[in-house]
Protein backbone atom coordinates (compact mmCIF):
# COMPACT_ATOMS: atom_id res chain seq x y z
CA UNK A 1 0.00 0.00 0.00
CA UNK A 2 1.05 3.73 -1.45
CA UNK A 3 1.65 6.00 1.95
CA UNK A 4 -0.37 9.32 0.82
CA UNK A 5 3.08 11.37 0.92
CA UNK A 6 4.66 8.86 -1.08
CA UNK A 7 1.35 9.18 -3.25
CA UNK A 8 1.84 13.15 -3.71
CA UNK A 9 5.57 12.80 -4.11
CA UNK A 10 5.62 10.45 -7.15
CA UNK A 11 2.43 13.16 -8.40
CA UNK A 12 5.09 15.67 -8.31
CA UNK A 13 7.73 14.34 -9.81
CA UNK A 14 5.66 13.15 -12.65
CA UNK A 15 4.27 16.61 -13.05
CA UNK A 16 7.55 17.66 -13.09
CA UNK A 17 8.73 15.37 -15.57
CA UNK A 18 5.67 16.97 -18.12
CA UNK A 19 6.74 20.37 -17.56
CA UNK A 20 10.49 19.72 -17.89
CA UNK A 21 9.76 18.51 -21.33
CA UNK A 22 7.31 21.34 -22.31
CA UNK A 23 9.98 24.06 -20.88
CA UNK A 24 12.76 22.83 -23.22
CA UNK A 25 10.56 22.77 -26.01
CA UNK A 26 9.89 26.65 -25.10
CA UNK A 27 12.91 27.48 -24.88
CA UNK A 28 14.49 25.75 -27.65
CA UNK A 29 11.98 26.19 -30.24
CA UNK A 30 12.95 29.78 -30.66
CA UNK A 31 9.93 31.37 -29.20
CA UNK A 32 10.40 35.13 -28.61
CA UNK A 33 7.60 36.05 -26.70
CA UNK A 34 9.10 34.77 -23.47
CA UNK A 35 9.32 37.65 -20.98
CA UNK A 36 11.53 38.14 -17.73
CA UNK A 37 9.40 41.06 -16.73
CA UNK A 38 8.40 41.43 -12.79
CA UNK A 39 11.17 38.99 -12.35
CA UNK A 40 13.59 40.85 -9.84
CA UNK A 41 17.53 41.35 -11.37
CA UNK A 42 20.32 42.77 -10.29
CA UNK A 43 23.36 43.12 -12.13
CA UNK A 44 27.22 41.90 -10.46
CA UNK A 45 29.08 44.71 -9.16
CA UNK A 46 32.72 45.37 -8.39
CA UNK A 47 33.52 48.00 -5.28
CA UNK A 48 33.97 48.17 -1.67
CA UNK A 49 31.82 45.71 0.43
CA UNK A 50 32.02 46.06 4.14
CA UNK A 51 31.54 43.62 6.40
CA UNK A 52 30.14 44.09 9.66
CA UNK A 53 28.01 43.41 12.93
CA UNK A 54 25.66 45.59 14.69
CA UNK A 55 23.75 45.25 18.16
CA UNK A 56 22.25 48.00 20.60
CA UNK A 57 24.33 48.92 23.66
CA UNK A 58 24.61 52.18 25.81
CA UNK A 59 27.30 54.70 26.62
CA UNK A 60 29.17 54.45 30.18
CA UNK A 61 31.99 56.95 31.02
CA UNK A 62 35.58 55.45 30.32
CA UNK A 63 36.88 56.57 33.85
CA UNK A 64 34.64 56.98 36.88
CA UNK A 65 35.18 58.27 39.93
CA UNK A 66 33.66 56.57 43.09
CA UNK A 67 32.36 58.08 45.89
CA UNK A 68 31.64 55.78 49.39
CA UNK A 69 31.63 56.77 52.78
CA UNK A 70 34.50 56.28 54.98
CA UNK A 71 33.21 56.73 58.44
CA UNK A 72 33.24 53.29 60.41
CA UNK A 73 29.86 51.40 61.27
CA UNK A 74 26.79 53.26 60.21
CA UNK A 75 26.40 57.04 59.68
CA UNK A 76 23.74 59.76 58.93
CA UNK A 77 23.39 61.85 55.83
CA UNK A 78 23.32 65.33 57.00
CA UNK A 79 23.54 67.17 53.55
CA UNK A 80 23.73 66.05 49.72
CA UNK A 81 24.12 67.40 46.39
CA UNK A 82 21.49 67.18 44.24
CA UNK A 83 21.39 64.56 41.64
CA UNK A 84 22.20 65.55 38.02
CA UNK A 85 24.30 68.78 38.96
CA UNK A 86 27.78 69.00 37.29
CA UNK A 87 30.30 69.69 39.95
CA UNK A 88 33.86 71.13 40.31
CA UNK A 89 36.48 69.82 41.58
CA UNK A 90 36.33 70.87 45.72
CA UNK A 91 32.90 71.41 46.04
CA UNK A 92 30.91 69.88 48.53
CA UNK A 93 28.97 66.36 48.19
CA UNK A 94 28.30 65.02 51.22
CA UNK A 95 27.82 65.82 54.69
CA UNK A 96 28.00 62.87 56.90
CA UNK A 97 27.41 62.41 61.05
CA UNK A 98 30.52 62.05 63.11
CA UNK A 99 29.04 61.98 66.57
CA UNK A 100 29.65 58.69 67.30
CA UNK A 101 33.27 58.95 65.66
CA UNK A 102 34.13 62.15 68.37
CA UNK A 103 32.90 59.61 71.10
CA UNK A 104 35.59 57.01 70.13
CA UNK A 105 38.26 58.94 69.93
CA UNK A 106 37.93 59.70 73.56
CA UNK A 107 38.11 56.29 74.53
CA UNK A 108 40.82 55.45 72.09
CA UNK A 109 43.07 58.17 73.76
CA UNK A 110 42.80 56.02 76.90
CA UNK A 111 43.62 52.94 75.09
CA UNK A 112 46.67 54.63 73.46
CA UNK A 113 47.94 55.84 77.27
CA UNK A 114 48.13 52.06 78.25
CA UNK A 115 50.16 50.72 75.28
CA UNK A 116 52.92 53.19 76.08
CA UNK A 117 52.82 52.49 79.44
CA UNK A 118 53.17 48.87 78.58
CA UNK A 119 56.22 49.04 76.10
CA UNK A 120 58.04 50.82 78.85
CA UNK A 121 58.00 47.33 81.17
CA UNK A 122 58.80 45.17 78.28
CA UNK A 123 62.08 47.41 77.44
CA UNK A 124 63.22 46.91 81.03
CA UNK A 125 62.25 42.64 80.56
CA UNK A 126 64.97 42.63 77.46
CA UNK A 127 67.66 44.25 79.52
CA UNK A 128 67.32 41.67 82.33
CA UNK A 129 66.92 38.64 80.05
CA UNK A 130 70.66 39.91 77.87
CA UNK A 131 73.07 38.68 81.02
CA UNK A 132 71.96 35.26 81.73
CA UNK A 133 72.75 32.72 78.54
CA UNK A 134 76.76 34.02 78.91
CA UNK A 135 77.45 30.89 81.19
CA UNK A 136 76.17 27.92 80.04
CA UNK A 137 77.64 29.06 76.35
CA UNK A 138 80.85 29.52 77.80
CA UNK A 139 80.49 26.11 79.62
CA UNK A 140 79.90 24.11 76.10
CA UNK A 141 82.45 25.81 74.47
CA UNK A 142 85.36 24.37 76.67
CA UNK A 143 83.29 20.88 76.28
CA UNK A 144 83.57 21.13 72.67
CA UNK A 145 87.38 21.75 72.70
CA UNK A 146 88.37 19.24 74.45
CA UNK A 147 86.32 16.47 72.12
CA UNK A 148 88.31 17.77 69.32
CA UNK A 149 91.69 17.14 71.34
CA UNK A 150 90.32 13.51 71.67
CA UNK A 151 89.71 13.00 68.41
CA UNK A 152 93.02 14.80 67.06
CA UNK A 153 94.83 12.39 69.97
CA UNK A 154 93.49 9.31 68.34
CA UNK A 155 93.60 10.49 64.51
CA UNK A 156 97.70 11.43 65.55
CA UNK A 157 98.47 8.96 68.22
CA UNK A 158 97.07 6.19 68.74
CA UNK A 159 95.54 4.60 65.36
CA UNK A 160 99.36 5.10 64.00
CA UNK A 161 100.62 3.33 67.06
CA UNK A 162 98.12 0.15 66.33
CA UNK A 163 98.47 -0.05 62.57
CA UNK A 164 102.71 0.13 62.85
CA UNK A 165 102.68 -2.88 65.69
CA UNK A 166 100.26 -4.89 63.64
CA UNK A 167 102.32 -4.57 60.33
CA UNK A 168 105.37 -5.58 62.07
CA UNK A 169 103.41 -8.57 63.05
CA UNK A 170 102.63 -9.21 59.29
CA UNK A 171 106.42 -8.95 58.35
CA UNK A 172 107.59 -11.11 60.79
CA UNK A 173 104.71 -13.49 59.76
CA UNK A 174 105.71 -13.16 56.15
CA UNK A 175 109.48 -13.62 56.90
CA UNK A 176 108.50 -16.86 58.88
CA UNK A 177 106.27 -18.06 55.90
CA UNK A 178 109.40 -17.46 53.47
CA UNK A 179 111.63 -19.93 55.92
CA UNK A 180 109.06 -22.24 56.19
CA UNK A 181 108.28 -22.70 52.17
CA UNK A 182 112.12 -22.71 51.81
CA UNK A 183 112.47 -25.56 54.22
CA UNK A 184 109.10 -27.50 52.15
CA UNK A 185 111.02 -27.09 48.59
CA UNK A 186 114.08 -28.84 50.07
CA UNK A 187 112.17 -31.59 52.31
CA UNK A 188 110.49 -32.15 48.45
CA UNK A 189 113.73 -32.76 46.52
CA UNK A 190 114.89 -35.08 50.01
CA UNK A 191 111.67 -36.85 49.94
CA UNK A 192 111.83 -37.47 45.78
CA UNK A 193 115.36 -38.69 46.61
CA UNK A 194 114.40 -40.84 49.14
CA UNK A 195 116.07 -39.27 51.79
CA UNK A 196 113.51 -38.21 53.86
CA UNK A 197 110.85 -39.92 55.56
CA UNK A 198 107.03 -39.24 54.87
CA UNK A 199 106.48 -37.67 58.38
CA UNK A 200 109.27 -35.23 58.26
CA UNK A 201 107.98 -34.13 55.10
CA UNK A 202 104.53 -33.46 55.73
CA UNK A 203 105.84 -31.85 59.17
CA UNK A 204 107.62 -29.11 56.80
CA UNK A 205 104.70 -29.32 54.94
CA UNK A 206 102.23 -27.94 58.22
CA UNK A 207 104.92 -25.31 58.77
CA UNK A 208 104.54 -24.09 55.96
CA UNK A 209 100.69 -23.61 55.87
CA UNK A 210 100.56 -22.36 59.69
CA UNK A 211 102.88 -19.81 58.65
CA UNK A 212 100.28 -19.19 55.76
CA UNK A 213 97.55 -18.64 58.44
CA UNK A 214 99.64 -17.00 60.36
CA UNK A 215 100.26 -14.34 57.75
CA UNK A 216 96.63 -14.03 56.45
CA UNK A 217 95.40 -13.65 60.47
CA UNK A 218 98.05 -10.64 60.42
CA UNK A 219 96.86 -9.19 57.46
CA UNK A 220 93.37 -9.42 58.75
CA UNK A 221 93.78 -7.91 62.14
CA UNK A 222 95.21 -5.32 60.47
CA UNK A 223 92.13 -4.92 57.85
CA UNK A 224 89.96 -5.02 61.06
CA UNK A 225 91.45 -1.75 62.38
CA UNK A 226 91.75 0.01 59.38
CA UNK A 227 88.36 -0.62 57.96
CA UNK A 228 86.59 -1.35 61.31
CA UNK A 229 88.19 -0.03 64.34
CA UNK A 230 89.52 3.24 63.03
CA UNK A 231 86.48 4.64 61.75
CA UNK A 232 84.34 3.53 64.51
CA UNK A 233 86.78 5.39 66.96
CA UNK A 234 86.26 8.33 64.70
CA UNK A 235 83.16 8.00 64.41
CA UNK A 236 82.52 8.06 67.98
CA UNK A 237 84.86 11.06 69.00
CA UNK A 238 83.01 12.75 66.10
CA UNK A 239 79.65 12.08 67.57
CA UNK A 240 81.00 13.17 71.11
CA UNK A 241 82.40 16.97 69.13
CA UNK A 242 78.27 16.67 67.61
CA UNK A 243 77.05 16.29 70.67
CA UNK A 244 79.29 18.80 72.55
CA UNK A 245 78.66 21.24 69.22
CA UNK A 246 74.70 20.91 69.57
CA UNK A 247 74.92 21.46 73.19
CA UNK A 248 76.75 24.42 72.67
CA UNK A 249 73.89 25.85 69.90
CA UNK A 250 71.29 24.64 72.11
CA UNK A 251 72.83 26.91 74.74
CA UNK A 252 73.00 29.66 72.44
CA UNK A 253 70.06 28.74 70.53
CA UNK A 254 68.05 29.32 73.91
CA UNK A 255 69.75 32.54 74.76
CA UNK A 256 68.74 33.79 71.85
CA UNK A 257 65.40 32.28 71.98
CA UNK A 258 64.46 33.33 75.57
CA UNK A 259 66.56 37.08 73.77
CA UNK A 260 63.54 36.79 70.86
CA UNK A 261 61.02 36.60 73.01
CA UNK A 262 61.79 39.53 75.11
CA UNK A 263 62.31 41.15 72.35
CA UNK A 264 58.99 40.15 70.17
CA UNK A 265 57.24 41.33 73.24
CA UNK A 266 58.84 44.59 72.96
CA UNK A 267 57.87 44.33 69.70
CA UNK A 268 54.50 43.61 70.40
CA UNK A 269 54.10 46.57 72.75
CA UNK A 270 55.46 49.03 70.17
CA UNK A 271 52.99 47.61 67.58
CA UNK A 272 50.18 47.66 70.15
CA UNK A 273 51.07 51.57 70.70
CA UNK A 274 51.21 51.98 66.90
CA UNK A 275 47.99 50.50 65.73
CA UNK A 276 46.49 52.57 68.70
CA UNK A 277 48.25 55.73 67.90
CA UNK A 278 46.78 54.51 63.89
CA UNK A 279 43.24 54.00 65.10
CA UNK A 280 43.71 57.27 67.22
CA UNK A 281 44.64 59.12 63.68
CA UNK A 282 42.02 56.87 61.70
CA UNK A 283 39.41 58.27 64.18
CA UNK A 284 40.88 61.80 63.82
CA UNK A 285 41.12 61.22 59.88
CA UNK A 286 37.57 60.03 59.82
CA UNK A 287 35.91 62.95 61.54
CA UNK A 288 37.93 65.32 59.15
CA UNK A 289 36.61 63.51 56.20
CA UNK A 290 33.03 64.24 57.78
CA UNK A 291 32.92 66.46 54.45
CA UNK A 292 33.50 64.82 51.46
CA UNK A 293 34.31 66.55 48.43
CA UNK A 294 34.62 66.19 45.00
CA UNK A 295 37.77 65.03 43.98
CA UNK A 296 37.12 65.45 40.34
CA UNK A 297 34.91 67.38 37.87
CA UNK A 298 31.94 65.27 36.73
CA UNK A 299 28.11 64.73 36.90
CA UNK A 300 26.79 63.66 40.16
CA UNK A 301 25.31 60.54 39.64
CA UNK A 302 23.39 58.62 42.84
CA UNK A 303 24.18 55.30 43.79
CA UNK A 304 20.75 53.86 43.89
CA UNK A 305 20.43 54.68 40.51
CA UNK A 306 23.95 53.72 38.96
CA UNK A 307 24.05 49.87 38.90
CA UNK A 308 22.24 50.13 42.81
CA UNK A 309 25.77 50.59 44.40
CA UNK A 310 25.04 48.17 47.06
CA UNK A 311 21.52 49.67 47.94
CA UNK A 312 17.82 48.52 47.63
CA UNK A 313 15.82 50.72 44.79
CA UNK A 314 13.57 52.46 47.79
CA UNK A 315 16.52 53.31 49.82
CA UNK A 316 17.40 56.29 47.76
CA UNK A 317 20.51 58.86 48.54
CA UNK A 318 18.65 61.65 50.82
CA UNK A 319 18.99 63.57 53.49
CA UNK A 320 18.40 61.89 56.86
CA UNK A 321 19.09 58.21 55.07
CA UNK A 322 21.90 56.35 56.88
CA UNK A 323 24.77 54.75 55.22
CA UNK A 324 27.13 52.36 55.88
CA UNK A 325 30.96 51.62 55.72
CA UNK A 326 32.38 51.15 52.37
CA UNK A 327 29.02 51.70 50.88
CA UNK A 328 28.86 53.62 47.43
CA UNK A 329 27.34 56.54 47.46
CA UNK A 330 27.81 59.11 44.16
CA UNK A 331 29.47 58.47 41.44
CA UNK A 332 31.16 61.33 38.97
CA UNK A 333 31.08 59.78 35.64
CA UNK A 334 33.81 61.63 33.25
CA UNK A 335 31.83 62.45 30.04
CA UNK A 336 34.59 62.99 27.87
CA UNK A 337 35.76 59.81 27.43
CA UNK A 338 33.35 57.07 26.65
CA UNK A 339 33.01 53.52 25.92
CA UNK A 340 29.56 51.61 24.41
CA UNK A 341 28.80 48.37 25.81
CA UNK A 342 26.63 45.65 24.49
CA UNK A 343 25.96 42.23 24.12
CA UNK A 344 26.65 39.89 21.09
CA UNK A 345 24.87 36.95 20.03
CA UNK A 346 27.74 33.66 19.98
CA UNK A 347 27.08 33.03 16.13
CA UNK A 348 29.18 36.10 15.72
CA UNK A 349 31.50 36.31 18.44
CA UNK A 350 34.01 34.30 16.67
CA UNK A 351 34.41 37.05 13.90
CA UNK A 352 35.32 39.60 16.87
CA UNK A 353 39.04 40.92 17.98
CA UNK A 354 40.26 43.06 20.18
CA UNK A 355 41.42 46.52 18.50
CA UNK A 356 38.82 45.96 15.51
CA UNK A 357 37.25 49.22 14.36
CA UNK A 358 33.63 50.26 15.08
CA UNK A 359 31.05 52.97 14.68
CA UNK A 360 28.68 53.99 17.57
CA UNK A 361 25.89 55.76 16.54
CA UNK A 362 24.28 57.60 19.95
CA UNK A 363 20.15 57.59 19.24
CA UNK A 364 19.68 61.40 19.94
CA UNK A 365 22.32 61.88 17.27
CA UNK A 366 21.98 59.48 14.41
CA UNK A 367 23.74 61.66 11.83
CA UNK A 368 26.94 62.25 14.15
CA UNK A 369 28.91 58.82 13.90
CA UNK A 370 30.99 57.87 16.33
CA UNK A 371 34.85 56.49 15.24
CA UNK A 372 35.29 54.09 17.47
CA UNK A 373 37.29 50.23 18.25
CA UNK A 374 37.06 47.23 20.36
CA UNK A 375 38.76 47.23 23.64
CA UNK A 376 37.10 44.31 25.05
CA UNK A 377 35.45 40.90 24.61
CA UNK A 378 34.36 38.52 27.49
CA UNK A 379 35.41 34.94 27.23
CA UNK A 380 32.88 33.56 28.82
CA UNK A 381 28.59 33.85 28.10
CA UNK A 382 27.17 36.69 30.58
CA UNK A 383 25.89 34.83 33.62
CA UNK A 384 22.93 37.00 34.09
CA UNK A 385 21.31 36.72 30.14
CA UNK A 386 22.11 32.85 30.74
CA UNK A 387 20.14 33.45 34.35
CA UNK A 388 16.88 34.78 32.55
CA UNK A 389 17.58 32.35 29.17
CA UNK A 390 19.45 29.49 29.68
CA UNK A 391 19.40 28.77 25.99
CA UNK A 392 20.93 32.10 25.20
CA UNK A 393 24.34 33.07 24.81
CA UNK A 394 25.35 36.05 24.78
CA UNK A 395 28.95 37.51 24.89
CA UNK A 396 29.90 41.10 26.61
CA UNK A 397 32.37 43.97 24.69
CA UNK A 398 33.18 47.02 24.79
CA UNK A 399 34.02 49.40 22.16
CA UNK A 400 36.35 52.56 22.97
CA UNK A 401 35.18 55.60 21.00
CA UNK A 402 38.09 57.87 19.76
CA UNK A 403 36.44 61.43 19.53
CA UNK A 404 34.81 63.44 22.16
CA UNK A 405 31.84 62.74 23.71
CA UNK A 406 31.15 65.69 26.05
CA UNK A 407 27.54 66.07 24.13
CA UNK A 408 26.31 62.77 25.58
CA UNK A 409 25.38 61.21 28.86
CA UNK A 410 25.84 57.75 30.30
CA UNK A 411 23.35 54.81 29.71
CA UNK A 412 22.11 57.05 26.66
CA UNK A 413 21.06 54.07 23.81
CA UNK A 414 23.31 53.26 20.74
CA UNK A 415 24.13 51.29 18.02
CA UNK A 416 27.31 49.53 17.93
CA UNK A 417 28.41 48.77 14.50
CA UNK A 418 31.88 46.64 14.88
CA UNK A 419 33.75 46.57 11.07
CA UNK A 420 34.84 42.83 10.56
CA UNK A 421 36.60 43.12 7.38
CA UNK A 422 36.45 46.09 4.82
CA UNK A 423 36.70 44.39 1.30
CA UNK A 424 38.24 47.43 -1.04
CA UNK A 425 37.99 45.82 -4.51
CA UNK A 426 34.85 42.83 -3.96
CA UNK A 427 32.59 41.28 -7.06
CA UNK A 428 29.53 40.84 -5.03
CA UNK A 429 25.51 40.47 -5.56
CA UNK A 430 22.93 40.63 -3.11
CA UNK A 431 21.94 37.37 -1.40
CA UNK A 432 18.51 36.80 -3.28
CA UNK A 433 20.90 35.78 -6.34
CA UNK A 434 22.49 33.02 -4.94
CA UNK A 435 20.57 29.44 -5.00
CA UNK A 436 21.89 25.92 -4.48
CA UNK A 437 21.78 22.78 -6.24
CA UNK A 438 23.11 19.47 -4.78
CA UNK A 439 25.20 21.84 -2.04
CA UNK A 440 26.98 24.09 -4.53
CA UNK A 441 26.04 27.47 -5.20
CA UNK A 442 24.77 28.64 -8.23
CA UNK A 443 23.30 32.13 -10.27
CA UNK A 444 20.92 31.94 -12.55
CA UNK A 445 22.42 34.24 -15.23
CA UNK A 446 20.29 35.82 -17.84
CA UNK A 447 21.70 35.89 -21.49
CA UNK A 448 18.57 37.43 -23.71
CA UNK A 449 15.50 35.51 -22.88
CA UNK A 450 17.16 32.47 -21.35
CA UNK A 451 18.66 32.25 -17.71
CA UNK A 452 21.64 30.15 -17.44
CA UNK A 453 23.23 28.32 -14.31
CA UNK A 454 27.03 29.00 -13.28
CA UNK A 455 28.75 27.74 -10.54
CA UNK A 456 30.08 30.28 -8.31
CA UNK A 457 32.31 30.78 -5.53
CA UNK A 458 31.21 32.62 -2.51
CA UNK A 459 33.63 34.65 -0.12
CA UNK A 460 32.41 36.56 2.95
CA UNK A 461 29.03 37.55 3.05
CA UNK A 462 26.21 40.07 5.42
CA UNK A 463 23.02 40.98 5.06
CA UNK A 464 22.52 42.45 1.98
CA UNK A 465 25.26 41.04 -0.11
CA UNK A 466 27.70 37.97 -1.19
CA UNK A 467 31.26 38.24 -2.12
CA UNK A 468 31.42 35.85 -5.56
CA UNK A 469 35.18 34.81 -6.40
CA UNK A 470 34.56 32.93 -9.74
CA UNK A 471 31.76 32.22 -11.73
CA UNK A 472 30.35 35.80 -12.93
CA UNK A 473 31.67 38.59 -14.00
CA UNK A 474 30.85 42.35 -13.61
CA UNK A 475 28.68 43.23 -15.54
CA UNK A 476 26.38 40.17 -15.75
CA UNK A 477 22.94 40.09 -15.15
CA UNK A 478 21.13 37.95 -12.39
CA UNK A 479 18.24 36.75 -11.07
CA UNK A 480 16.69 37.54 -7.88
CA UNK A 481 14.45 34.15 -7.86
CA UNK A 482 12.58 31.45 -10.19
CA UNK A 483 10.95 33.18 -12.58
CA UNK A 484 7.14 31.68 -13.22
CA UNK A 485 6.83 28.42 -15.03
CA UNK A 486 10.47 27.89 -15.15
CA UNK A 487 10.32 23.79 -15.05
CA UNK A 488 12.33 23.09 -17.97
CA UNK A 489 16.56 22.00 -18.14
CA UNK A 490 18.12 25.72 -18.90
CA UNK A 491 21.54 25.79 -20.50
CA UNK A 492 24.37 25.02 -18.48
CA UNK A 493 27.48 25.82 -18.60
CA UNK A 494 28.73 23.85 -15.71
CA UNK A 495 28.89 19.79 -16.52
CA UNK A 496 28.13 19.19 -12.81
CA UNK A 497 25.26 21.20 -11.91
CA UNK A 498 21.77 19.81 -12.97
CA UNK A 499 19.74 23.32 -13.45
CA UNK A 500 15.90 23.99 -14.05
CA UNK A 501 14.61 21.09 -11.85
CA UNK A 502 11.97 22.45 -9.55
CA UNK A 503 10.11 21.25 -6.33
CA UNK A 504 7.12 21.86 -5.43
CA UNK A 505 5.98 25.28 -4.26
CA UNK A 506 9.58 26.52 -4.78
CA UNK A 507 8.96 29.05 -7.84
CA UNK A 508 7.99 32.60 -6.50
CA UNK A 509 8.35 36.14 -8.76
CA UNK A 510 9.31 38.27 -5.98
CA UNK A 511 13.01 38.23 -3.96
CA UNK A 512 12.97 36.26 -1.50
CA UNK A 513 14.49 38.03 1.95
CA UNK A 514 17.18 36.55 3.46
CA UNK A 515 16.87 34.86 6.91
CA UNK A 516 18.91 34.58 10.07
CA UNK A 517 22.00 31.89 10.08
CA UNK A 518 25.26 31.62 11.86
CA UNK A 519 28.77 32.17 11.03
CA UNK A 520 30.27 34.04 7.39
CA UNK A 521 28.46 32.22 5.28
CA UNK A 522 26.27 30.24 7.49
CA UNK A 523 23.47 30.88 4.33
CA UNK A 524 21.78 27.58 3.08
CA UNK A 525 19.44 27.60 -0.01
CA UNK A 526 16.89 24.88 -0.85
CA UNK A 527 18.35 21.82 -2.94
CA UNK A 528 16.13 22.92 -5.45
CA UNK A 529 17.67 26.10 -6.23
CA UNK A 530 15.13 28.15 -3.83
CA UNK A 531 16.29 30.40 -1.19
CA UNK A 532 16.02 28.33 2.60
CA UNK A 533 15.95 31.22 4.71
CA UNK A 534 19.23 30.77 5.71
CA UNK A 535 21.39 33.18 5.08
CA UNK A 536 23.83 35.50 7.01
CA UNK A 537 22.31 36.40 10.75
CA UNK A 538 23.26 36.36 14.20
CA UNK A 539 20.03 35.11 15.65
CA UNK A 540 19.56 38.71 18.03
CA UNK A 541 19.78 41.26 17.11
CA UNK A 542 23.19 41.53 15.67
CA UNK A 543 23.25 42.24 12.04
CA UNK A 544 25.64 41.34 9.33
CA UNK A 545 25.47 45.01 7.44
CA UNK A 546 27.19 45.59 4.16
CA UNK A 547 27.92 48.51 1.68
CA UNK A 548 31.15 51.13 1.23
CA UNK A 549 33.15 51.98 3.73
CA UNK A 550 31.71 54.87 5.50
CA UNK A 551 28.03 54.75 4.47
CA UNK A 552 25.97 55.88 6.49
CA UNK A 553 24.51 52.49 8.16
CA UNK A 554 20.95 51.93 9.06
CA UNK A 555 19.54 49.11 10.71
CA UNK A 556 17.48 46.47 8.22
CA UNK A 557 15.67 44.40 10.06
CA UNK A 558 14.43 41.16 7.89
CA UNK A 559 12.11 38.59 8.78
CA UNK A 560 13.32 35.50 10.38
CA UNK A 561 11.89 32.83 7.77
CA UNK A 562 11.85 33.49 3.76
CA UNK A 563 8.18 34.51 1.97
CA UNK A 564 6.55 31.72 1.10
CA UNK A 565 6.78 30.92 -2.62
CA UNK A 566 3.78 30.23 -5.24
CA UNK A 567 3.48 26.83 -5.34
Amino acid sequence: MIQPGRTKLIAAAAGASVLAIGGYYYFTAGKKSFSFEGIPIAKVIKGPLRISTVERGNLKAKKTTVIRSELEGESKILYVVPEGRNVKQGELLIELDVSTQVEKQVQQKISFDEAEASLIDAKEKLAIQQSTSEGAIQKSRVTLEIAQINLEKYIKGTLPQKKEAQEAKITLAAQSLAQAQERYEWSKKLFDAGFLTKIEFEHDELDVNRNKIDLELAKRDLDLIVIYEAPTEQKLFESDIAEDKRELDRAIHLGAAEKAQAEAFLRAREQTLDLEREKLKKLETQISRSKILAPTDGVVVYASQSNNGGRRQDEMITIGARVSEREELLELPDPSRMIAEAKFHESVVDTIEVGQPAIVTVDPAPEKPLAAKVSYLSVVPDSQSRWMNPDLRVYRAEVEIEVSTEEFRPQMSCAIEIVVKDIPDAVYVPVQAIFRRAGKPICYVMTGTTATAREVEVGLTNERNVQIKTGVVVGDVVLLSLPPGMSSDLAVESPKTQVGEVVDGQQSNTASKPGRGKGMMGGQRGGDGSPSGQWPGNGNNSRRRGGAPGENIKENRTSDTPRETEK
